[in-house]
Parts: C-alpha cells; structure tokens; sequence
C-alpha cells in the first residue's frame, strides 16, 4: 500500500462502548488534538514514527477481545494509532482512510503485550 498522501479519519463504524461519547472530556479533546496532527502528517510519515508516538501498530485479529462489526472485512490489517499516551484508536486503513472501529480508552479492546 503505497505510503503517500495524509489520514484521512472515518468515524462512521465507532462501536458502542468505544465512541466519542464513552470518552472522558480530557480524553475527547486529547483525540480531536491527536486527529489534527496525524492528518498533517504523511502517511509515511506516521507508518516509520515509533508504535507508541505518532506511529502505529499492527494488531492481531486474535488479540482482539470484543465483536468484531460487519463492516471489517476478515482481511482488513488492523492498526492502532495512539491518541493520549497509550490509548489507542483501532481500525483499519483503506487508501488514505483510516476508518475507527474502536477507540480503546480502557485498555479492553485488544490483548495489549
């Protein structure tokens, strides 16, 4: 998948449970930040950027630990972007989408190493 352009952030497949709204108010304005940085940023940029900072992780679909929606694909890689420290974003990326399933702001999404 070729690294050029900038993220662009879909929101439309956030689960209940992992929204917006199931956010603390540090934790929203910590994302919205967190949202406006990646999308300045390359896409290669934010590929080759350490796991834990502006970079992301591949995460195992075996290490997920609630329902997968219909809308992930059983092929889709899936990603985690960090937004405040070590809460993460997870989805998947689609050109220069990045389309968020999960916004695991209490660490229960995925099995974390």
């Amino acid at each position: 998948m070729p690294a050029l352009g900038y993220p662009v952030f879909c929101l439309r497949h956030l689960q209940a449970g992992y929204d917006i709204e199931d956010l603390q108010s540090e934790d929203q304005c910590l994302l919205i930040k967190r949202l406006r940085h990646l999308s300045k940023m390359e896409w290669g940029s934010v590929v080759n950027a350490p796991r834990h900072g502006a970079g992301k992780e591949n995460i195992h679909r075996n290490s997920i630990r609630v329902a997968f929606p219909s809308a992930v694909d059983v092929d889709e890689t899936l990603w985690a972007l960090r937004y405040a420290r070590r809460k993460a974003m997870v989805g998947w990326r689609r050109g220069d989408v990045f389309h968020v399933v999960w916004i695991d702001h209490d660490f229960s999404v995925y099995r974390h190493g």
